[in-house]
């Protein structure tokens, strides 16, 4: 399996998951759960989602990475700037672009910008500039 196999096979888990996930406390409500899924529809709980499944996702990277023999360097760096900046991209890209797009109330625009973030993590995975060789 090549590589570009696997960070296919990672983007349908993170749509998988992250559908998985927003909807998680609902299934079994109780305390445990309410402190990595989300409670209820707030900007903090949709950063958990976010922040969460992008690390499983580095895991499952990780994971068949090893399975298949190619080396990941700085793996852990990685996972944490990854989900790290795919919080930070929610913020300074959603966040304006919901009040704006609240404003304007066009469902075009609202297709346009979901379109744009998930292109924008996943432009965000794929850089891969923290990969640093030493």
């Amino acid at each position: 399996m090549t590589l570009k196999k696997i960070k296919i096979i990672n983007v349908v888990f993170l749509f998988l998951l992250s559908f998985l996930w927003h909807f998680m406390y609902d299934l079994f409500p109780n305390n445990l759960f309410a402190l990595v899924f989300p409670v209820n529809e707030s900007i903090w709980e949709h950063m958990k989602i976010i922040y969460y499944c992008l690390l499983l996702g580095s895991i499952l990277e990780f994971v068949l990475c090893k399975k298949n023999n190619i080396k990941i360097n700085n793996f852990y760096i990685e996972a944490m700037v990854k989900s790290l900046l795919g919080v930070i991209f929610y913020l300074i890209i959603f966040i304006p672009l919901y009040l704006w797009l609240w404003w304007v109330n066009d469902y075009i625009y609202w297709l346009n910008a979901c379109y744009l973030c998930f292109y924008g993590i996943y432009w965000l995975q794929n850089i891969g500039w923290w990969r640093i060789k030493y």
